[in-house]
């Protein structure tokens, strides 16, 4: 699979976004002069909780009409602080109601649409009359999530990838656990097999992909059918290999040897062959290492 940058990739998906919309008929906002017959509509954008919330005052909600023109163009709104915004719009024009919502937790869905590309319902207000629209919440994505152990503890980027769409980021915290949040699959479109990367290599790429693989052709995909799905588990560890001291160390006879004794004569051994610094790290599991090799 072929690595292109991140900004191409969301640059590419944007493009590719615009042309879906433009064929749809609702996508360049336009702007004009707003004709005398008009009608209001108003509406309150909410984040899905718990407890569902507004998003930040001043989030743009786009109403797009079936064709957008001079004479029909795009109209913007803005949300205050609780989530409503009012829009003037032409009388008799039924319009798609769009909120621009990015916070990487949230996924975009036109009011009364199900996934990402849908059209949802269309919507349109007499001459001087009010439209008070439905409940229009944005729901949260799927999430991915799972434990890195490091040398270090340090935290490090964890990345999930979909195919053609871009990645999804998150960090660590100081217990090397990580939630990626904001997954919205898109099976027919984009897929819905991600590969998740964990720490960096140095070179702009990651150090290990899930499930224990250098590259991402030889990672294991993780399907997300859903919005609803919460996968678990994903885990890495990207700690140096440690080596056991007692690999070298000739096998004795095991019929009298317990744990305890045979942690003895391994502290002998290494203190014969100076080596100190394995004599400081040696561990229960490392004689046990030694003692099965040698049954």
């Amino acid at each position: 699979m072929s690595m292109l940058s991140r900004a191409s990739i969301r640059h590419s998906l944007a493009v590719a976004a615009a042309a879906l919309l433009v064929g749809s008929g609702v996508a360049v906002p336009a702007h004009a002069d707003t004709p005398e017959a008009t009608g209001t509509i108003n509406g309150q954008v909410l984040l899905e909780g718990p407890p569902s919330s507004p998003p930040a005052a001043g989030t743009e909600v786009y109403l797009f009409p079936p064709t957008v023109t001079s004479e029909t163009p795009t109209v913007v709104a803005t949300t205050s602080g609780d989530g409503t915004f009012t829009a003037s719009v032409i009388s008799g024009v039924e319009y798609v109601v769009a909120a621009q919502v990015e916070d990487g937790v949230h996924v975009p869905r036109n009011l009364g649409a199900t996934t990402r590309f849908g059209r949802g319902t269309a919507f349109a207000v007499a001459t001087g009359a009010t439209l008070v629209l439905p409940e229009y919440v944005l729901p949260l994505g799927a999430t991915i999530s799972g434990q890195v152990k490091t040398d270090d503890g340090v935290t490090v980027p964890v990345s999930a990838y979909l195919h053609l769409y871009g990645y999804f980021d998150a960090m660590t915290d100081e217990n090397g656990d990580y939630t990626i949040r904001g997954l919205d699959p898109q099976p027919g479109i984009f897929g819905s097999s991600y590969v998740v990367g964990f720490g960096s290599d140095g070179e702009g790429g990651m150090a290990q992909w899930w499930r224990n693989s250098p590259t991402m052709e030889g990672a294991e995909t993780v399907v997300i059918t859903s919005i609803d799905d919460a996968i678990t588990g994903i885990d890495a560890d990207l700690r140096t290999p440690r080596t056991n001291p007692l690999d070298s160390a000739p096998c004795l006879d095991r019929s009298s040897l317990t744990v305890a004794k045979a942690t003895t004569l391994a502290r002998a051994y290494l203190r014969t062959h100076h080596d100190l610094a394995a004599l400081k790290t040696l561990t229960r599991a490392d004689v046990q290492e030694y003692l099965a090799r040698c049954a």
